[in-house]
């Protein structure tokens, strides 16, 4: 065969060798491959049959945390939606009806009762102006003046009253003798009695009302609210210091009053043992002594020391209350001594 033939012959018969060799591979290869895929599954499906169960944790709440509300709090007064007073007539001119709502809404906030209100507030009114208590102010012109004024005392209360506690003021209208009793009740516990609590009352009262005597309603109630809140101060230990002097030493106790306000001393003393009290201030203040049962060492209001001999066994309590406008700084000097 010519040389050219042949070559060509060898390369046609490599190639189909190739190829052969090649398709075999593939084959193999695919084989193996499908092979491979039921082995696999085969595998996965024990897998499956043999695993324990799953199991599914719940999603995390990140949703930020919320502070709970506080129990109580002296800003929450709960004021009543509709507590019976009536809408301004519509008679009035607009600014004076818009006055009266505006009454209306402070008091509501302060929640205090509307009807204790109106004592209060006609109760006032009626003793700045005389002649004209018991008259029954209509909506026409000429009593404008009448109204405008009575209005004037009832913002005049309002802004007095604010500074009882929400709970002192939620509570007008309500208080009796029954809570003096309780009162005391709870004051024997921490060793003292009414009378401090009467002496700063009084103190008090008497700045909003001073010609005045908390002696009839309404006026006996605004009395019971002070009070009411000086005692919870008391019950919690503030304003009350216990004192433990030494034996025939003087103690000497220094401090501050802020305006209008007071502390409350007690010592335990035995029946012949001496003492000798004295306060002093650079501002104006009431000093109070007082035996176990709360009746008064001193002969006068305007007395600040006392020395004697107690006759009771027990708790004896001083009160020292500012009658001053400003910060009341104050030494309380205290002697004890055994009887000869």
């Amino acid at each position: 065969a010519p040389p050219g033939v042949a070559r060509e012959g060898r390369g046609l018969g490599s190639l189909g060798v190739w190829l052969g060799r090649g398709v075999m591979a593939i084959a193999f290869a695919a084989a193996a491959g499908v092979g491979g895929w039921f082995v696999g599954q085969i595998w996965l499906d024990y897998q499956v049959r043999t695993a324990s169960p799953r199991v599914v944790e719940p999603e995390l709440d990140l949703s930020p945390e919320v502070a709970p509300l506080p129990m109580e709090s002296p800003s929450l007064n709960f004021p009543p939606t509709d507590d019976g007073e009536p809408e301004p007539s519509a008679d009035l001119p607009a600014a004076e009806r818009d006055r009266k709502l505006e009454l209306r809404r402070q008091r509501r906030e302060l929640a205090i009762d509307y009807d204790f209100f109106e004592a209060l507030v006609e109760d006032r009114y009626g003793r700045a102006h005389p002649d004209r208590r018991g008259m029954r102010l209509t909506s026409e012109p000429a009593d404008q003046l009448w109204r405008d004024r009575r209005d004037v005392v009832a913002q005049q209360i309002l802004d007095q009253l604010q500074e009882l506690s929400g709970e002192a003021r939620r509570r007008l209208g309500a208080y009796s003798r029954d809570d003096r009793r309780q009162w005391a009740q709870r004051l024997e516990r921490r060793n003292v009695t009414l009378a401090p609590v009467e002496l700063f009352t009084n103190t008090v009262f008497s700045l909003y009302f001073p010609q005045d005597e908390p002696d009839q309603q309404p006026l006996d109630q605004v009395w019971s609210a002070i009070a009411f809140d000086y005692i919870r101060a008391l019950e919690v230990g503030e304003n009350l210091i216990p004192l433990t002097p030494i034996i025939g030493t003087e103690l000497r106790h220094a401090g501050s009053l802020d305006p209008w306000q007071g502390k409350v001393f007690t010592v335990a003393l035995e029946a012949g043992q001496s003492l000798t009290a004295n306060g002093v201030s650079d501002y104006p203040t009431l000093v109070g002594i007082y035996d176990p049962n709360g009746r008064s060492l001193l002969a006068n209001g305007n007395e600040r020391s006392w020395s004697g001999q107690v006759s009771r066994t027990g708790y004896y309590t001083i009160a020292i209350v500012s009658n001053a406008p400003q910060t009341v700084n104050y030494n309380l000097y205290l002697t004890v001594k055994n009887a000869p």
